[in-house]
């Protein structure tokens, strides 16, 4: 199904209020768009999707960046995902949220399970493969999570031989481990909360995963704690259909989010009420390879 069913009209509307250079290239998106019937490739022309609703791929378990808990869903992935679907003219209601654990993000995309993903996705060579990366949005670095009452483990370099560190399967943890501590043990399984809960038991020594996600888990469970500093540069990325014509009103819309403060105010209402930092830069648009087609510059 296209991704922006009703946007075309939208996106008109939407051009006011946006930079020059971003109401140019969504103006000439808007014309290539009505001259082919819309985003076709977006999604694939036998995805069950009605043009009524947007399908949102994020992660159901990690506090502070997308969690579900009953029916609500709150984080600052999801709350990015509620932010472009508006401006993509998608109400609420319209907007159905799917888990996408690390594993199957590609496959629900190629599949046409889900319109978009937005749940940690760091950009990579590998899945820019097989999809298509808007953004990036937000950047975080892999880091170590262990027990509470843990003095062996002071960081990366303490994962060695004989050490088992807990990773999520087709996560960049798997790789980030691989090369920075090739002598640990691997333990992969499927959910963040599966990794927490093998270190919490004991099954494993540690774990990785992208601060931003374990900053949360440890301001809410003082069984673990972070040790080291981050240790790679994770950019994360929207992912979309390969080759999705909605790139480039991902991109314009995460363009007028930064400028116009929402960003800010996203990040303070979730990441932050966490972590009582201060909000980040957001990274540039278009700053990573395979993101940057059809990039605005506000």
């Amino acid at each position: 199904m296209p991704l922006l069913p009703r946007t075309l009209r939208h996106a008109r509307h939407t051009l006011h209020g946006l930079s020059r250079r971003v109401r140019t290239l969504l103006a000439l998106v808007v014309g290539v768009s009505l001259a082919t019937t819309g985003l076709a490739a977006c999604g694939s022309s036998d995805s069950s999707a009605s043009g009524d609703t947007i399908r949102i791929g994020i992660k159901f378990d990690q506090p502070g960046l997308g969690l579900k808990d009953g029916s609500s869903f709150t984080g600052f992935d999801v709350d990015m995902g509620r932010e472009i679907a508006k401006r993509l003219g998608y109400s609420e209601d319209r907007i159905t949220f799917i888990e996408a654990v690390s594993a199957q993000r590609e496959t629900m995309l190629q599949n046409g399970q889900v319109d978009m993903v937005i749940g940690t996705y760091s950009i990579t060579d590998a899945r820019r493969e097989k999809i298509t990366f808007a953004g990036p949005y937000y950047e975080s670095g892999q880091t170590v999570l262990v027990k509470a009452d843990n003095s062996k483990i002071t960081g990366v370099k303490s994962l060695t031989s004989g050490v088992k560190v807990a990773v999520q399967a087709n996560s960049t943890s798997v790789q980030a481990v691989t090369e920075h501590a090739p002598d640990a043990e691997q333990v992969q399984f499927e959910t963040d909360s599966d990794c927490v809960a093998a270190v919490e038991a004991g099954q494993v020594d540690a774990y990785v995963l992208d601060e931003a996600v374990l900053l949360a888990t440890v301001a809410s469970n003082d069984k673990v704690k972070l040790v080291g500093k981050p240790f790679t540069t994770e950019p994360y990325g929207i992912g979309l259909p390969k080759d999705s014509d909605g790139q480039a009103f991902v991109n314009a819309f995460l363009a007028k989010i930064d400028e116009d403060g929402t960003w800010a105010k996203v990040w303070n209402n979730t990441i932050g009420s966490i972590t009582h930092g201060t909000a980040p830069e957001p990274p540039v648009i278009g700053s990573v390879e395979g993101a940057a087609t059809a990039t605005p510059t506000a």
